[in-house]
């Protein structure tokens, strides 16, 4: 693991656990059925967030993309307050409008 890269990582895992959970619990889109957070890629800034997911039925992966992005306000918004740290710049300043990259999709 390259040196600075040990945070990145835990925050990618508190973004992917954090997602999970809400796409679990709250999204009631019926396109985004059985979808799994695979991983997720925080830039070296922080500041965006690339997150991947796979679908249980590979014919699903394009309606649950579409799903996904639609819902993507309500998951920025959402994961935003749920996450808030001392340790994160993007989260310690409610001011900024740090947010998700668009949702990839590894089917």
């Amino acid at each position: 693991m390259k040196r600075g890269q040990g945070r990145r990582k835990k925050i990618g895992d508190l973004i992917q656990r954090e997602l999970s959970d809400l796409l679990y619990r709250e999204l009631r889109d019926p396109r985004v059925g059985m979808v799994t957070v695979t991983s997720v890629d925080v830039s070296p800034d922080m500041s965006h967030a690339l997150v991947y997911f796979t679908c249980l039925d590979a014919k699903q992966a394009e309606p649950a993309a579409q799903g996904l992005k639609r819902a993507a306000g309500f998951l920025r918004s959402s994961s935003r307050s749920a996450s808030r740290c001392t340790a994160c710049r993007s989260c310690a300043s409610s001011t900024t409008s740090r947010s998700l990259a668009p949702i990839a999709c590894r089917s």
